[in-house]
């Protein structure tokens, strides 16, 4: 029903390719020789995906992200070269849209990028704000931080910041020992988020980091044994279905208002 979004399922499907076409060329982390071709296809993936939507300039940083979470530093540096590519293409992207497709004084409402002091604490009010949004499957319109210069409502941002920390301590707590890549799907959710916070909180924004929160969940899901699991997942199904017709629900009404005044 959210037929323009069709470019964030795009992009989203081109930055997974490029990641794999990377983990593919790299061995996934091992020592092994670069493939080259693996890292061609995944660098055109990556081209699809940018000029599909904007949000797919956070796949360097989730190349890097991995060498770092699955082989630390020694990693990152073993390929210095892959990622200035990367570096280099993402740089070449940014001066290409800013500068031939520059923002053009967008509604307030849209899209807000305040600066200094206080818009630091604006993005990490708006950061816990998307954070429950992903784990609730909504957009979440209304939140504790508004564009127009009224404080934030603090004690809402340590409210919606509850049931995101639950979730992640749990997580950590369910991660298998031993087993590498704990922070990485944490950082994907996080790095999925940070370049939409100045902009409107839209369900297409979040189809990225969910995956990173879709993997979360299945390992909290793996801990538990027997009719435990099967209690808790059928929770989390029984929360995601009550969240989705809520959501169809509530924007029915606001797609018919829309309708009736562009009618008159």
């Amino acid at each position: 029903s959210w037929i323009a979004a069709q470019n964030g399922l795009i992009y989203t499907a081109f930055v997974l390719i490029g990641l794999l076409c990377y983990l593919r060329a790299t061995g996934y982390g091992s020592t092994q020789p670069l493939r080259t071709r693996w890292l061609v296809v995944g660098l055109l993936a990556w081209g699809v995906a940018l000029f599909s939507k904007e949000i797919a300039i956070v796949l360097p940083f989730l190349l890097v992200g991995f060498d770092l979470v699955f082989g630390g530093w020694r990693s990152v540096a073993r390929r210095w070269w892959v990622h200035l590519i990367a570096a280099g293409v993402l740089l070449a992207f940014m001066v290409w849209r800013l500068t031939i497709f520059p923002t053009q004084a967008p509604p307030i409402m849209y899209y807000h990028r305040p600066g200094g002091l206080d818009g630091v604490l604006w993005y990490l009010a708006k950061l816990v704000h998307q954070l429950l949004a992903v784990t609730i499957f909504t957009p979440l319109v209304g939140g504790p931080i508004t564009p127009d210069g009224r404080p934030i409502n603090w004690l809402l941002v340590v409210l919606m910041g509850v049931l995101p920390t639950v979730i992640l301590l749990w997580y950590v707590w369910s991660w298998p020992k031993g087993r590498p890549g704990r922070g990485y799907w944490p950082m994907l959710v996080v790095v999925g988020l940070v370049p939409v916070l100045p902009v409107f909180a839209r369900p297409d924004l979040a189809y990225l980091p969910f995956i990173g929160y879709a993997v979360m969940i299945s390992a909290i899901l793996s801990k538990p044994q027997g009719k435990a699991r099967v209690m808790l997942a059928s929770v989390i199904v029984a929360a995601t279905l009550w969240s989705f017709g809520i959501y169809r629900v509530a924007w029915a009404g606001i797609c018919r208002r829309s309708e009736e005044h562009t009618s008159e």
